[in-house]
C-alpha cells in the first residue's frame, strides 16, 4: 500500500457474493469477480474493496490467493434492521446534531490512527447529502 498523492479514491465494493452448492468448485465465484472487477474497470473504479466472513476459508483463498487481494484493516462490520427499533427512546437520553467544524476536528481527533480512514474526512460532512454527524447522551451529563 502507498499513500496516495490525490484525495479522492473511487472505489467499487463487493459485499455479497454466493455460488449455489451445485456450481461450487467450477470456477463460477471466480468468474463472477473477474465480471465484476472489468466492470469497475469500464466505470473509472481504482480499486475493489470487498466484504467477507472471517470463517469462510473458501472465501478468503478465492479473494487472497486467486484474485491477490489483501487484508486492509481489522475492521468488523455491524448491521442492525432499524425497522426493529419500535421502541421509543428513554426521556433520559437526549440527541443532538453536531456542529460540522466541531464533527470535522472529532474525526481528525479521534479516527486519524484507524486503518480505514478517509482522506476527505473534513469534506464528507459539508456534503449536501449528509445527514450530519449526530451525539447522543443522558440529559443530565449535557
Amino acid at each position: 500500500m502507498g499513500t496516495l498523492s490525490r484525495p479522492f479514491l473511487k472505489m467499487g465494493c463487493i459485499l455479497g457474493l454466493g455460488v449455489s452448492p451445485t456450481y461450487r468448485r467450477k470456477g463460477v465465484a471466480l468468474r463472477l469477480v473477474t465480471v465484476a472487477e472489468e466492470w469497475m474497470a469500464r466505470n473509472g473504479v481504482e480499486h475493489a474493496l470487498l466484504a467477507t466472513e472471517n470463517k469462510n476459508d473458501a472465501s478468503k483463498n478465492l479473494f487472497t490467493i486467486k484474485s491477490n487481494y489483501v487484508n486492509l484493516s481489522s475492521l468488523v462490520i455491524f448491521v442492525q434492521p432499524i425497522s426493529s427499533l419500535t421502541k421509543q427512546i428513554s426521556m433520559d437520553i437526549k440527541i443532538d446534531r453536531v456542529d460540522i467544524d466541531l464533527a470535522i476536528s472529532l474525526y481528525k481527533r479521534t479516527m486519524r490512527t484507524k486503518d480505514l480512514y478517509p482522506l476527505d474526512k473534513d469534506v464528507i460532512p459539508k456534503e449536501k447529502l449528509s445527514l450530519g454527524t449526530w451525539v447522543c447522551y443522558y440529559k443530565e451529563e449535557g
